[in-house]
């Protein structure tokens, strides 16, 4: 086993001794038994496309050209962007006091208890950050937690939990 800071293999060793380290099970999927962690994503990504599926018709064809075009009109037309509230130094520092410093860290690796001790200085790129969307706070880590009391080996027996960036 090799030890690499890079990839998280030395936070990954750490946490199955100092913490009760629970194995996902093969899991049974409309293929087989999947063993190896690509196919277990696999079968919980199959099993999340079923489960969120596409409202099954009939649609109403009017309210979509509606939508379609009302669409067309905004991005042919867009409204100024100053109608948008732009965040604020008080809306910062009041959020980084009710912050939870236990809560898991989301894309960004950013843990909330270093948030939590940052000097007041940097609430002014905290602002720059958050006026500007990123592409990182549209995506999220999804971790798949097994329901109580449930057969572990099938798929459609865990729930998905999303981990957010924290700023």
């Amino acid at each position: 086993m090799s030890l690499n800071q890079e990839d998280n293999s030395i936070y990954i060793a750490a946490r199955k001794f100092s913490r009760k380290y629970i194995q996902i099970p093969p899991i049974l999927d409309t293929d087989g038994i999947k063993y190896t962690p690509l196919g277990k994503a696999n079968a919980f990504k199959f099993s999340l496309e079923n489960s969120f599926q596409n409202n099954p018709e009939p649609y109403d064809g009017a309210h979509i050209d509606e939508v379609n075009r009302a669409i067309r009109r905004y991005i042919d037309n867009p409204k100024p962007s100053s109608n948008i509230k732009l965040t604020s130094p008080q809306e910062i520092l009041s959020l980084l006091k009710r912050i939870n410093p236990r809560k898991a860290t989301g894309p960004d690796g950013i843990p909330n208890k270093a948030l939590k001790q940052i000097p007041t200085n940097v609430i002014t790129f905290i602002i720059k950050i958050c006026n500007y969307f990123l592409t990182i706070w549209k995506t999220a880590h999804v971790l798949m937690f097994p329901k109580p009391r449930q057969n572990r080996k099938l798929p459609g027996n865990y729930r998905p939990i999303s981990l957010l960036s924290n700023i």
